[in-house]
């Protein structure tokens, strides 16, 4: 999320704590295709209104966050992009993406199955909308959070409760958002500043330790910048009504 967003900026970005995995290695070459440059933990973009248009399709390789997350922030160029990916990603079910972005005026086209390619874009400007999803799917939502952004007109979306909210969080963060309730977003348009990030640990690979610490009598361990975003503890509130003892200090809200 973070690379797109400073990819969407103009000027130079700082992004500490990215993680190493394959999804960030795809989402890093795909922007880099589209004449991002990204160097170590720097981000250089001219803005989104710069992106080159793409003479190939767009590898997002086994990630479906990058392919989500990059159908909504290519739903406002003036180009249209193919994404595709793996075998195994090619499989999965993109449907959910086309109500919400075809509701601001995008052009989404999938297979007949609802699978990738995912063809996206070649209409500008996007208009805003007020959209409801009957999935709590924090891609989707980011999906049309990011394209939401390009619109002319303000944009919210609903869906039900327990979903990840790092984008709305970033957004807010960003002076680009509003949190209207628990389950609604409010996206205000307009640039994105280029700026510093720091990306929070993750919690899926904390849990290990935390298990390891939980199952052996007398052991505490200590994981510092780890996100304790409220989609992303569900595991520790498991060990806690195991009956383990847990301390958590909240230092940031954002990530």
């Amino acid at each position: 999320r973070a690379l797109i967003l400073a990819a969407f900026a103009r000027g130079a970005s700082e992004i500490t704590g990215a993680g190493p995995g394959r999804d960030v290695a795809a989402t890093r070459r795909v922007l880099a295709t589209l004449g991002v440059t990204i160097a170590g933990n720097r981000v250089f973009s001219s803005g989104m209104d710069h992106w080159a248009r793409p003479e190939a399709p767009l590898q997002c390789e086994n990630s479906g966050t990058t392919m989500r997350l990059m159908a909504g922030a290519l739903a406002g160029r003036p180009f249209t992009s193919t994404l595709v990916g793996d075998r195994y990603l090619s499989k999965r079910p993109m449907r959910r993406l086309v109500t919400p972005l075809r509701a601001l005026g995008a052009n989404i086209e999938l297979t007949t199955a609802g699978t990738p390619p995912v063809a996206v874009g070649g209409t500008a400007p996007l208009a805003g909308a007020d959209v409801e999803i009957e999935i709590a799917s924090a891609q989707v939502r980011s999906a049309f959070i990011l394209a939401a952004l390009q619109a002319e007109g303000v944009s919210s979306i609903t869906s039900p409760a327990g979903f990840r909210d790092h984008t709305e969080r970033w957004l807010e963060a960003l002076g680009r958002g509003e949190r209207l309730s628990p389950t609604t977003f409010r996206v205000d348009p307009g640039p994105i500043p280029a700026g510093r990030y720091t990306i929070p640990g993750d919690p899926s690979s904390a849990a290990y330790l935390w298990a390891a610490a939980a199952v052996r009598p007398g052991a505490a361990v200590t994981t510092p910048n780890v996100s304790l975003n409220p989609g992303r503890i569900g595991f520790l509130q498991v060990l806690e009504r195991m009956g383990s003892a847990i301390e958590a200090e909240v230092t940031d809200s954002v990530g």
